[in-house]
């Protein structure tokens, strides 16, 4: 690392030179995919290069290990993930030195075929974790910014939020105007894909909270409730709009459903939750 990013990440992380808030907003985080794992194969330790093999005449000679002849398509890829957690401390010279305060290692594992090493498979591992580990992405609350929920309500709304605006945001009119209706088209099938995905994420989502109901704080079971009144006339308009696409009917308008999520987006708002650190 270069000594310009070492110092600037110092500053940051440490809270020195008056930016003790942007500590407390600072995110490091690592990611990085690693070679390739082929179930049921020689590779590795028993690999012909990490053996010994005796080449003299008689019975000494180690025979060389059966080529296994490995499947492609059960190849797996462990994408690792490091969140750090940094704070400054003064040395005995004087000078400030970073160590690591909390550590967080999550290994993602994708089949090699079918998913990819890509920047959307980054992006969407980097979305699921922020769900899923919330208190390590979000700003710790202090005094009357945010108000104090449990982690379990914050994974659901912060799955909600995600989802939500990106469906929003990723509705554009130039691809809608694309679209036809009649015969194969690839703006069809993407925006049929799309609606599917989001209701599906729904259902997953609906399903979560629901089992989680009896460990959450008293009162977030009510806006749990007031959050679904939201969303359901959403899903409602999506799951209308999907239909549409596949019996290819005349398609209705967008622009209720872009009112109607950013009415979801502007309740979840209105919850005060925490803020969600800078990557």
């Amino acid at each position: 690392m270069r000594i310009h990013i070492i110092n600037e990440v110092t500053v940051r992380m440490s809270g020195s030179y008056g930016f003790q808030i942007m500590a407390k907003s600072s995110l490091m985080k690592s990611m990085d995919d690693k070679a390739y794992i082929r179930p049921g194969t020689s590779e590795g330790p028993e690999k012909n290069r990490n053996v010994k093999i005796l080449t003299l005449d008689g019975t000494g000679a180690r025979k060389l290990p059966k080529y296994d002849w490995p499947e492609r398509l059960v190849y797996q890829i462990p994408a690792a993930h490091r969140i750090i957690e940094k704070e400054g401390v003064i040395m005995d010279d004087g000078s400030q030195k970073l160590i690591t305060k909390n550590e967080l290692h999550v290994v993602v594992v994708r089949p090699k075929a079918y998913v990819s090493s890509t920047g959307t498979s980054w992006a969407n591992e980097t979305h699921r974790l922020r769900c899923e580990y919330p208190d390590v992405h979000e700003v710790p609350v202090s005094g009357d910014q945010s108000v104090s929920y449990s982690a379990n309500f914050r994974r659901f709304c912060a799955t909600d939020q995600c989802d939500i605006f990106m469906l929003n945001d990723m509705t554009m009119m130039e691809d809608l105007q694309k679209m036809k209706l009649q015969g194969p088209c690839i703006h069809q099938s993407y925006e049929l894909k799309r609606l599917e995905h989001f209701l599906h994420r729904k259902e997953i989502a609906f399903a979560e909270v629901d089992l989680k109901r009896a460990v959450l704080c008293e009162g977030e079971g009510t806006l749990v409730d007031e959050i679904k009144r939201y969303l359901t006339p959403l899903t409602t308009h999506c799951s209308k709009l999907a239909e549409i696409i596949k019996e290819a009917t005349e398609l209705s308008s967008y622009e209720e459903l872009q009112t109607q999520a950013q009415e979801v987006l502007t309740f979840l708002e209105s919850l005060r939750l925490p803020q969600v650190k800078p990557r």
